[in-house]
């Protein structure tokens, strides 16, 4: 195996870099810094004098990995993704003063936020679809500058990332290029699946998903959405089809999805289980069903 390095990649002569890595354009990798065998450094990604990288790493476009991270392997970073290396936050004021503000890094001061043993009362999870971190950092350098943040968004105290596949339904080998309904079905159910499919495995078994397991717990759920409920992102939450178009059992949005049909022994469309699995508070747009 050989190492490859873009011409416009700007590597250490004192960096390792290991077999088999690859290092994309405009990528920095800093003095001293180890790469282990097959890691890939992404389009413009930072690594950091001494950082050590394990074997078969990827840190993907625009991370930042700061000294003195130690990285195991197989370990993936994020596109835009920083690892920082500041022991006390530095959000300041223009007059020099600590921000303070809800959202600011420096809201609970040097001690940090700090946990205690109390649980949630309740639970809001926000779904921004298709809304990962390089496309909201993309629009909030675009709006508000380098510096800036959303007023609404960058407040929110807690955020989730994590990264996704789909399964080849005839293979079950990986497709790297999910969409909205394996995508939803994974972080609704913790299951991946194939393209188009609602709230079931690979094989087509129903996988429990959120609100059920919170209505079986005695707990009250709601599913709001800006599209229409049916959709492929709110249907996961409520529904257990093969494909996203089997919105009705019939008229203008019956799809082909036969299986799936009530008068053929299956779970019904997305409009019917909806309906029967009745969040406590539904709201979303229609398509005229």
């Amino acid at each position: 195996m050989t190492v490859r390095v873009q011409d416009s990649a700007d590597v250490s002569p004192d960096a390792v870099i290991g077999e088999g890595s690859s290092i994309w354009h405009l990528a920095q990798v800093r003095e001293h810094a180890v790469l282990g065998s097959q890691c890939v450094v992404g389009r413009g990604a930072y690594i950091g004098e001494g950082v050590v990288m394990g074997q078969r790493c990827k840190v993907q476009n625009y991370a930042l990995v700061y000294e003195p991270a130690r990285l195991g392997d197989g370990v993936f970073i994020g596109p835009a993704v920083v690892l920082t290396n500041d022991h006390f936050p530095r959000a300041v004021n223009p007059d020099g003063s600590l921000n303070t503000d809800p959202g600011s890094c420096s809201q609970f001061g040097p001690a940090g936020q700090g946990r205690s043993n109390q649980q949630a009362r309740n639970v809001i999870l926000i779904i921004g679809d298709g809304m990962g971190q390089q496309e909201i950092t993309a629009a909030r350098n675009y709006v508000e500058g380098a510096g800036g943040r959303f007023e609404g968004l960058d407040n929110l105290p807690h955020v989730g990332l994590y990264t996704h596949h789909s399964i080849n339904k005839k293979d079950g080998s990986v497709n790297y290029v999910t969409d909205s309904a394996a995508l939803g079905t994974a972080w609704a159910t913790g299951t991946k699946t194939y393209n188009g499919a609602i709230g079931v495995d690979v094989a087509g078994r129903p996988e429990q998903n959120l609100i059920e397991v919170a209505k079986n717990a005695g707990m009250r759920t709601g599913n709001v959405t800006t599209s229409e409920i049916q959709d492929a992102t709110p249907a996961v939450m409520g529904a257990h089809v093969s494909t996203r178009s089997c919105y009705a059992p019939s008229g203008d949005f019956k799809a082909s999805c036969e299986a799936d049909q009530r008068v053929n022994g299956g779970l019904g469309s997305i409009s019917e289980q909806l309906v029967d699995t009745r969040a406590d508070v539904a709201l979303g747009g229609s398509r005229g069903l």
